[in-house]
């Protein structure tokens, strides 16, 4: 079993580690398709999404009372009196959340702590980020979200109703009490490790979004934890790819002092890698992953020079060029390391999107299908050439270069020659398990010599990872070509 190593610290060698485990069955999360989202209304404002989330939720005597206090949440943001406001609003979420046990069943069967949670979240996005703020479509239909107000004196752990995701604060973490909700992304990114962050890894649902009103670095960081794959119908790690082999990953900070302690922000990317916390007890997970069984606890050895576990870490410094191989040379020790594989903890210091991500999958480009329009063309003559581009890779490919190579062959006299197509061939990505055909125009060149050749495309990675050498020999194809 593979497993990556990252280097966080110094001091500390962090291995990333899977976050579930199986002790209970609990419904599966529905991911809605693409465009699908919750809506009680039609005019898409928080406002009126908002106004009809309560009148759903709360008998006509509750209704009045919790809309009462909408209005006049409304009222002191459009006097501009924003501190009023943001105290309304605490004390409208806390009179809320007192009633969940009087509320209706939620509609489109959400579950009451699932409503809840997206009501506060959008009051609060209205409060915070201004009245025309949209309504966010991630949270599509069966999210799973919880929310809490979290105080300066006193620890909160935050998970959601189907145990995929939490949050858990010390006391102290924050400095006045802040509004923090977690809620599934339920975006369905259709291509193979695709998801919400900007990177060239693989990303791997089930997706989070983490909330904090105000939306500032915490105190002191915040653990938090999330199921790796989708329990149920959609689709989990690629083949061949562990769960092991996944970490925990949100978007980067855009000020380098909020990066989280020991956290390692990719360069060149908006990712940032979250640390793992060693000192998790993982006889009380904090999140259980209904469908999906893994080991209780991993034990495995660090050798003083490290082989195997550790080239991982090695490799992914070589390929991020920071000094990060520096970094692991100066925190292996031989000692025991431990990677718990039971609702495990990561530590953030600011909330934003989560993903599971794989760093040590490469993409393979494989090129397939060709064929020639004609089997023998004259000099200066054009014909098409046909064929499907396919990733059997475990990594996106950002951009794809291609080469359409004329090679002589037999007695044939020249050396191959890079043809200009007349209809370039497509420069997009492509994602694992995806696959394009494509047809270009090329021209033979006039200056060739007559004779027997072979055409047909090469095609490699560009602006992301390279492939590994051992699947370099697919990514060519070519057919017999006469040219007279």
């Amino acid at each position: 079993m593979r497993r990556i190593a990252l280097p966080l610290v110094a001091s500390m060698l962090v291995l990333s580690t899977v976050s579930c485990s199986d002790s209970s069955t609990k419904p599966p999360a529905f991911m809605a398709p693409a465009g699908q989202r919750y809506q009680l209304t039609q005019t898409g404002s928080l406002d009126t999404e908002i106004i009809a989330l309560i009148q759903a939720l709360f008998a006509p005597e509750l209704q009045t009372a919790v809309l009462g206090r909408w209005n006049h949440i409304k009222s002191e943001v459009a006097a501009g009196n924003l501190p009023g406001a943001k105290t309304s609003l605490l004390e409208a979420i806390e009179f809320i959340k007192s009633k969940q046990s009087e509320m209706n069943p939620p509609p489109n069967h959400e579950s009451i702590p699932t409503a809840t949670a997206r009501l506060v979240l959008y009051m609060a996005l209205y409060v915070y980020d201004g009245p025309n703020t949209p309504v966010p479509l991630q949270l599509g239909i069966g999210t799973d979200a919880a929310a809490e107000i979290v105080k300066p004196t006193a620890p909160t752990l935050i998970q959601t109703p189907l145990r995929h995701a939490s949050s858990n604060f010390d006391a102290g973490s924050v400095t006045t009490n802040t509004i923090v909700v977690v809620a599934q992304n339920t975006t369905f990114f259709q291509s193979h490790c695709s998801g919400p962050l900007t990177t060239k890894y693989c990303q791997y649902p089930i997706f989070y979004e983490y909330h904090s009103f105000p939306h500032v670095r915490f105190e002191k960081p915040v653990r938090i934890a999330m199921c790796p794959v989708p329990p149920g119908g959609n689709y989990g790690v690629l083949p061949g790819i562990d769960d092991d082999m996944l970490v925990r990953a949100h978007d980067k900070p855009a000020n380098p002092a909020d990066f989280t302690p020991g956290g390692f922000p990719i360069p060149g990317e908006a990712v940032e890698i979250l640390p793992l916390n060693t000192a998790f007890d993982p006889t009380h997970p904090t999140i259980i992953c209904a469908g999906t069984a893994y080991p209780q606890v991993a034990l495995f050895h660090v050798p003083q020079h490290p082989v195997g576990v550790l080239a991982n870490a090695l490799a992914f410094g070589a390929r991020t060029a920071n000094g990060a191989a520096r970094l692991v040379a100066k925190a292996v020790t031989p000692k025991d390391a431990y990677a718990i594989d039971n609702g495990v903890e990561h530590f953030a210091l600011e909330f934003s999107k989560f993903a599971n991500m794989d760093t040590t999958g490469r993409p393979d480009l494989q090129a397939l299908h060709v064929m020639l329009s004609l089997r023998t063309v004259s000099r200066g003559g054009t014909l098409n050439v046909t064929w499907t581009l396919a990733n059997a890779g475990a990594a996106p490919s950002p951009g794809v270069a291609t080469v359409l190579r004329l090679t002589p062959t037999g007695n044939t006299p020249g050396g191959p020659i890079d043809l200009v197509a007349t209809t370039p061939p497509s420069v997009a990505g492509i994602f694992p398990l995806d696959s394009r055909t494509q047809t270009v125009s090329v021209k033979i060149t006039e200056g060739v010599a007559s004779g027997t050749y072979t055409l047909g495309p090469i095609v490699s990675t560009t602006g992301g990872l390279p492939e590994k050498s051992s699947t370099l020999g697919d990514n060519r194809q070519a057919r017999e070509l006469t040219v007279r």
